[in-house]
């Protein structure tokens, strides 16, 4: 009986190894012969979503054709996406593949999507490896837009000056883009914020002065409320209440004319809020009452200036569905609190712990601070 048991497992044991072989061969037959290859592609290229199952597949047939841009662009897009900074194995091969795309295919749209999150994903080395390519790369296309757009990009955050170069060269070839000095007008911005206070206000200023270029250029009527919007931002930097508001009147007018972009803050202020290169409608949203409260806050009402931080986690709360990722400006929660108005802006912060859901210790160390009558720490913007 024992020896037909062991028998029996064996044979058990015997088929269970035959059927994952065969899985196996008919895998390979299926993507080695022409027409298979081509038909698991085809569906993977038609699906919205790329699995982890096809992202298998898509670096097995990359193994054998290592040209195909393709098929790079779809993994690029994938390890964007999903990527967990944990997992060496597929950091690696995300490196791997934006440094081949760089060199292979530089004019690639995948490269300006990723655009400065790259200096992050990359490593030290890789980043130095790519910036050579770049280098080589504006060299040999100085005259192609995309190109110099996309190392422009890759260069915002480590390298500004070459950034900048590369900017102020497309915005001479190409005047009547608002793009340029849009994207100048950005790394101004972090220049502002990252610089000490002695650079500041310059740096404001030259912010201030790309956006105004760039107002005087765009036609689209969402764009301009954006540049708008970001205009009075700055305007209260540099303590220009006037031109804030006069903003702020822009963008209620223009608010007519694209009613039909998602949706708009109901009263007086009738700002619609859109998704446009970077600016994402919850950021515009919540920097739209920060706007509104400062300047309420510069003209002495306190209680309006009250209202409108409220609104803008209220306002978030009723639009968005799960949990917020956004950079969060709390300068208006900062400067009421500097008012005496500890209330207010506990309830602001409660209401931001539904929204900012990773910040909630953040939250709560502030809110008890505040309840002890000490000023928290705010993140600078």
């Amino acid at each position: 009986m024992i020896g037909l048991k062991n028998i029996f497992s064996s044979v058990v044991i015997l088929i269970i190894i035959c059927c994952f072989f065969y899985g196996i061969s008919v895998l390979f037959a299926s993507t080695d012969s022409p027409s298979g290859k081509k038909e698991v592609l085809t569906n993977i290229e038609n699906k919205k979503i790329i699995s982890s199952d096809d992202v298998v597949i898509m670096e097995m047939k990359l193994r054998e054709d290592p040209n195909n841009s393709d098929i790079r662009n779809a993994l690029i897009d994938y390890y964007y996406w999903s990527i967990d900074a944990r997992n060496k194995e597929d950091m690696s091969k995300f490196r791997s593949h934006l440094l081949w795309l760089i060199r292979h295919n530089p004019e690639s749209a995948v490269l300006g999507k990723i655009g400065p999150i790259g200096s992050f994903i990359l490593s030290p080395d890789d980043y130095t490896k790519a910036k050579n390519i770049w280098m080589l790369q504006i060299q040999k296309h100085g005259k192609n837009e995309n190109i110099l757009a996309n190392a422009a990009k890759l260069f915002e955050y480590n390298d500004r000056e070459i950034a900048k170069g590369i900017y102020i060269k497309l915005k001479e070839k190409n005047p009547n883009c608002s793009k340029w000095p849009r994207r100048l007008a950005n790394i101004y911005r972090r220049e502002y914020y990252f610089k000490s206070d002695h650079d500041r206000k310059k740096y404001a200023k030259n912010w201030l002065g790309e956006l105004e270029t760039a107002l005087k250029i765009e036609k689209n009527s969402w764009r301009r409320y954006s540049l708008y919007r970001e205009i009075a931002d700055v305007s209260l930097i540099l303590n220009d209440v006037l031109k804030a508001m006069e903003c702020i009147s822009q963008m209620e007018l223009l608010s007519d004319k694209i009613k039909k972009n998602n949706y708009a803050i109901s009263g007086k202020e009738k700002c619609i809020i859109y998704q446009y290169d970077g600016f994402d409608k919850d950021d515009v949203l919540h920097s739209t009452y920060s706007i509104l409260g400062r300047i309420a806050l510069a003209n002495g009402n306190i209680s309006l200036a009250k209202r409108y931080l409220l609104d803008s986690a209220n306002e978030m709360l009723k639009k968005r569905k799960g949990e917020c990722e956004l950079e969060q400006d709390l300068r208006l929660a900062k400067y009421l609190l500097k008012k005496g108005e500890r209330d207010s802006v506990v309830q602001y912060l409660k209401l931001c712990k539904k929204i900012w859901k990773n910040r909630s210790k953040d939250y709560d160390a502030w809110i008890k601070l505040i309840n002890q009558n000490t000023m928290p720490n705010f993140d600078e913007k």
